[in-house]
């Protein structure tokens, strides 16, 4: 992981929401409201460690948290120290505590977890909440439509909340949630929207979303051009029991993916075969977006490592050779100034990614190069 990039994306997200979470907390401070102790906090968006340097950033939105920290807490916290309270929430998804939850595709988090292990090509969700599979649970994001909790949900749980209070709180969240400030801090490829008729009414402001046609029942595709985002508008996982259950959402959304080139299957060995070049095309596609220049000393090494990565998500392997054709598609070169021939020179190029990984403290970024890296015969290079 390159914890340079982690750190920029958090610094932008919390630089943009800083000003938006103090206007709500001023709003809120001297209205003296009664059971604010009670009523959940604000649920901005999160995202996991791998999600900036992903070939795909998913962002898997639900409906409301149904309770979440306290509001009276996050605003004193926040006034206090700006983005102290913003910044603290990233440990329920960079510690994968949500592994705890959802025992059925029901649930939304075990509808997330059946998601990203069907994009990923894993036979069995649940081994994902006994820590397999780490690399994909920290390559996404995680969302709320609704940004303060509905009043059917509070009520479910607490009734210390007078709706007084609660009509104050969510006119003063207003602003947060637009779904635009969503897109702005963490800048999704495909959002699974899983919450039907509840969205807020300014949801889509200042977004321009063009309709896609879309056969899938219970299912809506939008595109956001400014932002080059997709979204999958279905229903909640909850609900989806009362039109057959959550499976065949599933197994539509993933064929649906993978119908529109967004997450296409990973062969088990990524060769130079017709079935391999929407691989390559991916891959390329998702370098380049997540590394828009290569500079005149380019770090090779780092490419070596983001393609493991990224074969490593989807239990796939490469032969070097094709690894030397990936590399040329996406513009590096020798240091001769001539393309990979997929030779002894790539070889030795892959072993220095090896070395480097070793050297720096990092084993599972070198395992993931010895491993993930194959000669053409499926053997391993070295």
């Amino acid at each position: 992981m390159n914890f340079k990039i982690l750190i920029k994306m958090k610094s932008k997200y919390l630089s943009h929401y800083e000003p938006l979470v103090q206007d709500f907390s001023q709003q809120l401070k001297d209205q003296n409201l009664l059971g604010l102790e009670h009523m959940p906090q604000p649920f901005l968006p999160l995202f996991g460690k791998e999600y900036e340097s992903s070939r795909l950033k998913l962002m898997i939105m639900g409906q409301d948290t149904r309770g979440w920290g306290k509001c009276s807490t996050y605003i004193e916290g926040e006034l206090d120290n700006p983005s102290s309270e913003i910044a603290t929430i990233f440990s329920e998804i960079e510690d994968r505590n949500f592994t705890q939850s959802g025992n059925s595709t029901n649930s939304f988090w075990g509808f997330a977890m059946a998601l990203l292990s069907s994009v990923h090509g894993v036979d069995n969700w649940t081994t994902m909440k006994w820590g397999a599979h780490s690399e994909i649970l920290s390559s996404f994001a995680w969302a709320n439509s609704n940004v303060i909790e509905l009043w059917a949900s509070l009520r479910k749980y607490t009734k210390g909340v007078p709706h007084e209070t609660w009509k104050a709180v969510r006119a003063a969240g207003t602003e947060l949630t637009r779904l635009q400030h969503a897109l702005e801090t963490t800048n999704p490829d495909v959002i699974i929207l899983t919450c039907w008729s509840n969205l807020p009414g300014n949801f889509f402001d200042g977004l321009t979303k063009k309709e896609i046609e879309c056969e899938v029942n219970y299912l809506k595709h939008y595109y956001i051009e400014d932002y080059e985002t997709h979204i999958l508008h279905t229903y909640h996982p909850g609900y989806m029991r009362n039109l057959g259950g959550p499976w065949g959402f599933l197994n539509d959304i993933r064929n649906y993916l993978k119908e529109i080139n967004l997450a296409p299957d990973f062969p088990e060995f990524v060769n130079d075969d017709e079935q391999s070049k929407i691989i390559h095309q991916s891959l390329t596609r998702g370098f380049r977006m997540r590394h828009p220049q290569i500079t005149d000393q380019p770090d090779k090494y780092k490419a070596l490592e983001w393609i493991a990565e990224e074969l490593n998500k989807y239990q796939a392997f490469m032969s070097i050779p094709v690894v030397a054709q990936l590399l040329n598609e996406l513009g590096y070169r020798t240091d001769y100034g001539t393309e990979y021939a997929g030779g002894r020179g790539s070889y030795r190029l892959v072993r220095g990614a090896y070395h480097r990984c070793v050297a720096q403290g990092d084993s599972v970024g070198a395992d993931r190069i010895a491993r993930v890296f194959r000669k053409p015969d499926f053997t391993y290079a070295y």
